[in-house]
């Protein structure tokens, strides 16, 4: 682990009054309603507006409100009750945002869940949270065998007849809590077993409410929703245009995989703002470069999920000078960006920031005694605001570890979440990204634990140890898992016994048969030499 600084705060009163009253000067008074009150608001004022696009609908406000008061009445049905978590189990479409949104309108939180997920993790998922049902749009067998939790299907043909027959009016069971859980994600756990991390209709809103005042949402605003539905900014893709009068325009996964696909539709559907992984930005750069292909309708392109390397937005804003570059940075636990930076056209420097605290958050740079480090001084990030998520649900023991129940740096009564990164401030009053305390990485913007990955191979009958680490690969990290055993095990069986327990995203590019883990001095292992193994 890189260690950070102990010892006292030598800074001058000065220099503590910029870092908590100048750099953190983000206090925001907002409209607070929880979401499905907003969006209530929302339907009354732009009633015949395109809310949501898909590659099969095209609907109006008022028909996306209808939609999610049926699906609203058929969860009550079910007696879920307000604070009940209920898992969903869909690919993005328009039916994902209507449940989702027929959800909140019961009082209740969702849980996404990729349908692609393996049976034994969404099992293991849902009895973790303890979520009350599960709404699917896909057939679940495995799941259905061994988990006693209620499935509404809302693709048999019994239950989109029983939709019809619902009541479309808004059912008025959402309370003015801002308290009430809006949603959890599970994110990667370093003792094998994933950690949901819990985010309130508070900190929810108030990234909406931050972004939507930010980058002019309004009722133009198209939104390339692309992330998925478990990646904690498939969130505000997804919601947030809808709180504006403007649009949601989703694409599958298929489309996103496609980049001259995913071009050409961000030029048709008139997208207003794109969101991508540096690494992914990077795989199409050479392609736009080369056919000199027009954006005129986005605004902004957002960089998020991964360090982003200056010369990427800079080769961005030579080629789309009108089109604004954001750095995002925010973890699931404090519900998603709590920084961004907007990349200046003649940025000249080895790093790019990520920038300042969004509205009602605030950052601290620490050292291990949780004291304020100096400007300049590099510590671990920790976050506090109304942003910050309740925890892991039903995981004390590492809530304990990672939150704290009240600011202990300015007094207030605002968790604290510390989020293992390493930064420091700089004298502009911007944040520096160095990267992670931990072994803690990112592969394709998702957060992954190769603890996690590791407790899995060693359920192999064949691995005796294992390591999983990220190894460069074309301007991108690619997950590579070392291993001994008796004997060089086919990659394809290896595979598939992963991806019984491991999503698509964690499955590594790579494996590789030593014959020992090296350690270091500290019998520790040695990581940089297991790299140099690593056929290069």
């Amino acid at each position: 682990m890189t260690k950070v600084l102990k010892g006292r705060q030598l800074f001058s009163s000065e220099e503590r009054d910029r870092v908590l009253y100048e750099f953190n000067r983000t206090d925001q008074a907002y409209n607070w309603l929880p979401y499905a009150k907003a969006f209530e608001q929302t339907v009354e004022l732009f009633p015949k507006n395109i809310a949501v696009i898909d590659e099969e609908n095209k609907v109006s406000y008022t028909d996306l409100n209808k939609y999610a008061n049926r699906i609203a009445q058929c969860l009550i049905r079910y007696n879920v009750k307000e604070g009940d978590v209920v898992a969903v189990v869909m690919e993005r479409s328009l039916h994902f945002i209507a449940t989702v949104i027929a959800i909140w309108k019961a009082g209740c939180a969702y849980l996404p869940i990729e349908a692609s997920t393996p049976a034994q993790r969404m099992i293991n998922i849902v009895l973790d949270s303890k979520a009350g049902l599960i709404v699917s749009d896909s057939d679940l067998h495995g799941v259905e065998s061994q988990e006693s939790t209620p499935i509404v299907n809302l693709r048999f043909t019994h239950a989109v007849n029983a939709l019809q027959q619902e009541n479309d009016v808004n059912p008025s069971l959402c309370s003015d809590d801002m308290h009430q859980l809006a949603y959890i994600i599970y994110t990667s756990g370093s003792t094998g077993m994933p950690k949901g991390a819990m985010i309130e209709q508070k900190g929810m809103m108030n990234h909406f409410f931050y972004k939507i005042n930010s980058f002019q949402m309004d009722t133009t605003f198209r939104m390339a929703q692309t992330a998925e539905c478990s990646f904690d900014i498939s969130v505000w893709q997804l919601f947030a245009p809808l709180l504006s009068g403007g649009a949601t325009v989703i694409y599958t996964k298929d489309t996103v995989l496609n980049f001259k696909l995913l071009i050409s539709k961000i030029v048709t559907d008139e997208i207003t703002l794109a969101e991508f992984v540096p690494s992914y930005l990077t795989t199409i750069m050479s392609y736009l470069v080369r056919k000199k292909i027009g954006l005129p309708s986005l605004r902004y392109l957002f960089l998020t999920g991964e360090t982003v390397h200056p010369q990427l937005a800079l080769q961005w804003m030579q080629l789309y000078p009108s089109i604004k570059v954001i750095n995002a940075y925010g973890p699931s636990e404090a519900a998603d960006d709590v920084t961004l930076y907007e990349v200046p056209p003649s940025y000249n420097a080895d790093f790019l920031p990520i920038g300042r605290p969004i509205s009602n958050m605030k950052v601290y740079i620490v050292n291990e005694d949780m004291k304020l480090c100096n400007i300049g001084e590099k510590g671990e990030i920790v976050i506090s605001g109304v942003g910050v998520g309740r925890g892991y649900i039903n995981d004390p023991e590492r809530t304990s570890h990672a939150f704290l129940e009240k600011d202990v740096i300015s007094g207030s009564q605002d968790r604290m979440y510390k989020t293992g990164d390493l930064g420091c401030w700089l004298e502009s009053g911007d944040i520096r990204f160095f990267g992670r305390m931990d072994h803690q990485i990112k592969v394709r913007g998702y957060r992954v634990e190769p603890a996690e990955i590791e407790v899995v191979l060693l359920k192999h009958t064949e691995i005796k140890e294992a390591v999983v680490l990220t190894v460069p690969r074309d301007s991108t990290n690619l997950l590579c898992a070392f291993y001994t055993a008796e004997h060089a095990l086919e990659q394809t069986r290896l595979l598939e016994f992963l991806a019984q327990y491991l999503p698509e995203h964690m499955l590594p590019t790579f494996y590789l048969r030593i014959s020992k883990i090296p350690l270091n001095g500290n019998g520790k292992v040695d990581r940089k030499q297991l790299l140099t193994m690593f056929p290069m």
